[in-house]
């Protein structure tokens, strides 16, 4: 879902308002990878007035039909013709119209579903190496209705927004990348009721895992990177270590399994399994690895997508080989996800030739027999897969014009 990465400096040549950067920045971050042409086509509109409270959310239908003359009509988007059965029993329950500042990029649910990260960019930018200069922000949580806010980072903190802020497994904890200089930041875990910051080391600024610690009551890792290689490190501060001892080549294409035994990577024309430190590598698939790269919960499948033929695919790593789930030809994929059960996938879809926000649509997948149906209208942001919560963009109002950009909290029927 992979990665808040950052506000766009340009979006395609296109000028953006501040709500429309903060979510081209963060869908961008979804793969890991800055995929020309994708995202938000918005015209030049008027800044939004930022809001410096959170509002509770409005509770109406899932997938709105007509509104008050008062609210934005919820614009339509596209549904493409399902060539398979609708995934049972998952549909949408309920969707909550969430009321946040217009600035707010939201990072992550917790894994219980009932409350949500977000990051409010504080306005400054500091020079980071290779990359000019990038936005701070604070970190902010709130219940998932979007009531409750409270400031997780302490004051003269900045937290950046290249590797997004993580839960741990239990919801307990959070991790988070403070700035300290160009080319590293310093990786703090926070109590999610913002209580007992602390900082555990120097890390680049890239993707925050989590890995577990083979139980025992011991403390669950972080995971991070530092000089291009995946460290892990305990929650109190303990135990600081490589995880795969391999120099990586992009550690945006590349994961560690959910028990940190075996290494996915993307490689010259293929996917790669290996121990850790890259020994017993295997090439699973001859595919051209662009995003995705999510391991399951399970640790049996590496779910991807494949650039060259915008394809979906899923390979085992216990020598099962590689299968193609989809390939469509008039849509591309971004944002991918495992249900629980490492059962479903569930991911973005868009049409190819529009590439915007705001004709996506939320898709579930069954990888064992390729069922799938589109389940909302609306980009997917992140998931808290447990709770079978997630949560979506959306667009509103003329979308040609002017869209409003929305931000939606939908429940999946058990």
């Amino acid at each position: 879902m992979q990665n808040a990465r950052s506000h766009l400096r340009a979006c395609f040549g296109l000028r953006m308002t501040r709500t429309c950067r903060g979510i081209a920045a963060r869908l961008l971050a979804m793969v890991g990878l800055p995929l020309v042409g994708l995202l938000v086509a918005c015209s030049p509109t008027t800044p939004p007035t930022p809001t410096t409270a959170l509002a509770r959310s409005t509770s109406v239908p899932a997938t709105p039909t007509s509104a008050p003359t008062s609210t934005p009509t919820m614009a339509p988007s596209p549904q493409p013709t399902l060539t398979a059965t609708r995934p049972e029993p998952f549909s949408v329950a309920q969707g909550d119209l969430l009321a946040l500042p217009p600035e707010a990029i939201v990072v992550a649910l917790s894994p219980d579903g009932n409350s949500l990260l977000m990051l409010l960019p504080t306005g400054r930018k500091r020079p980071f190496t290779g990359k000019g200069e990038a936005s701070v922000a604070n970190l902010v949580s709130a219940r998932a209705d979007g009531s409750g806010s409270r400031q997780l980072n302490p004051e003269g903190e900045e937290v950046v927004l290249q590797g997004d802020p993580v839960y741990s497994p239990d919801g307990r904890l959070v991790s988070y990348l403070v700035y300290r200089d160009p080319k590293q930041g310093e990786l703090h875990v926070v109590s999610n009721d913002g209580t007992n910051p602390r900082a555990l080391g120097l890390a680049d600024y890239a993707r925050l895992f989590w890995l577990s610690d083979g139980g025992n009551g011991r403390p669950a890792r972080v995971g991070f990177v530092r000089d291009g290689q995946f460290w892990t490190v305990r929650s109190d501060g303990t135990g600081a270590a490589p995880a795969a001892s391999k120099t990586l080549a992009s550690t945006n294409l590349a994961a560690l399994s959910p028990d940190g035994t075996r290494l996915a990577e993307a490689v010259m024309l293929g996917l790669a399994l290996s121990a850790p430190d890259g020994s017993n590598a295997r090439t699973v698939a001859a595919k051209i690895v662009s995003g995705g790269l999510v391991w399951s919960p399970d640790g049996r499948w590496v779910a991807y997508f494949d650039e060259g033929d915008h394809s979906l695919h899923v390979a085992s790593q216990n020598g099962g080989g590689d299968r193609l789930l989809e390939k469509p030809a008039t849509e591309s994929f971004y944002g991918l996800h495992w249900t629980d059960d490492s059962r479903w996938l569930v991911y973005s879809v868009v049409p190819s030739a529009s590439f915007a926000v705001c004709y996506a649509n939320v898709r579930m997948i069954d990888i064992s027999n390729g069922d799938k149906a589109d389940l909302a209208p609306g980009a997917l942001v992140t998931w808290a897969p447990k709770a079978r919560r997630m949560l979506v963009t959306r667009c509103a109002g003329d979308v040609a014009r002017n869209p409003k950009i929305e931000q939606w909290l939908l429940t999946l029927a058990p």
